[in-house]
């Protein structure tokens, strides 16, 4: 098939997805969620992330938690590289310290598609996921 420009495996790929937590038992948890639709890389902060970003450019969508590894806001800092260098790029904030007074709020506004408190019901991050990941007509 000389002309075509990929593989049948490139077309059934799963996008691919970052999940960023310092807690192992999140990312599989997420992992186990999320790997029915995507290919899930993990990181366990915020240099680990932003190497993933780096060694993997056609990532769709982060999923990040805010605080990691004793770095208050480091999933904040994470969320604001992805939207300046991929727009395009789903970003989900995942946070057990999630407070509608804190001063942090506007700020994870301005980063992410969506939030959710840990702990999040089971299908409701796959499900955004979903809905922010699918191309519009």
């Amino acid at each position: 098939m000389a002309g075509k420009s990929g593989t049948l495996s490139s077309f059934l790929a799963k996008p691919t997805l970052l999940v960023a937590d310092d807690d192992p038992m999140i990312r599989r948890a997420l992992r186990r969620e999320l790997g029915v639709d995507f290919d899930v890389l993990e990181a366990d902060g915020l240099a680990s992330a932003l190497r993933a970003l780096d060694d993997h450019p056609g990532i769709c969508a982060v999923v990040s938690d805010l605080d990691m590894l004793g770095d208050p806001g480091a999933g904040l800092a994470l969320l604001d590289e992805v939207r300046q260098r991929l727009p395009a790029c789903a970003r989900i904030m995942i946070s057990g310290s999630l407070d509608s007074r804190s001063i942090r709020v506007g700020q994870i506004l301005a980063v992410t598609h969506e939030t959710f408190s840990k702990p999040w019901r089971s299908g409701e991050v796959l499900a955004t996921l979903r809905r922010l990941t699918t191309p519009r007509a």
